[in-house]
């Protein structure tokens, strides 16, 4: 089933099922979530040289598993999975080479980029419910862990970067939720939209000639998910 058949299918669910008006107690919870992610350009500098890179919007998936508690917090670990399509590199210092082989300066010089960037993430999440003594469920939160950045970029059909780092990531959140249903064998299921800014420390890549440079990976991600308590 593609993203967008899914975020269909969890929408129409959310609009056939009943109201309900009393909240879950405590229990444990899967959660599953997909959208569309907006990556933020990354410079990426290296040896006096900074390209940026730009790029189109993309996907997010994540699933989720953990804990809520009575008074509103839960607690969940999350493997998470966000992929774009590169679309240009940007010279934004040439770092002088340009003058240095007698053509001028090239800031400014834009490329059409194919391939990918991507982050598979680990992360420990922790969220608060408030209680509107109702269906709807407002929320707020944030998480830290790991995520492994790949980055597959090349020019004219030429690979110039196809290489990856684990580093340090983190992410804050909000949303609301609707809880649809009470019935058993489920405590609850709630549809839920979802916002997270997501970033990770600056990856340290090699490039297909060999030299090192930093990057950076943030970015906004907006969708939908379904969260079932037992």
């Amino acid at each position: 089933m593609t993203v967008k058949r899914w975020i269909g299918a969890v929408v129409s669910v959310a609009f056939l099922s009943p109201i309900s008006s009393a909240l879950a107690a405590d229990g444990f919870y899967v959660n599953v979530m997909a959208g569309v992610n907006l990556l933020q350009n990354a410079d990426n500098t290296g040896g006096g040289i900074t390209l940026t890179s730009e790029f189109e919007p993309g996907f997010g998936l994540a699933g989720a598993g953990g804990y809520k508690f009575s008074n509103g917090i839960r607690l969940e670990g999350e493997l998470g999975y966000r992929r774009n399509a590169l679309d240009r590199l940007v010279v934004t210092n040439d770092g002088g080479v340009g003058v240095a082989l007698g053509v001028g300066s090239l800031n400014g010089l834009s490329l059409d980029a194919d391939d990918e960037v991507s982050a598979l993430s680990f992360m420990v999440n922790g969220f608060y419910d408030f209680d509107l003594g109702s269906g709807w469920m407002p929320y707020v939160g944030g998480g830290v862990g790991l995520a492994l950045v790949d980055a597959e970029a090349s020019v004219l059909g030429v690979t110039v970067v196809d290489d990856d780092d684990t580093v340090f990531a983190y992410q804050i959140g909000a949303g609301i939720g609707y809880v649809a249903s009470t019935s058993q064998p489920l405590e609850e299921y709630v549809v839920t939209l979802d916002y997270r800014y997501f970033a990770t420390a600056d990856p340290s890549l090699t490039d297909a000639a060999g030299g090192a440079f930093d990057s950076e990976f943030s970015g906004h991600y907006f969708g939908v998910g379904m969260r079932f308590q037992y």
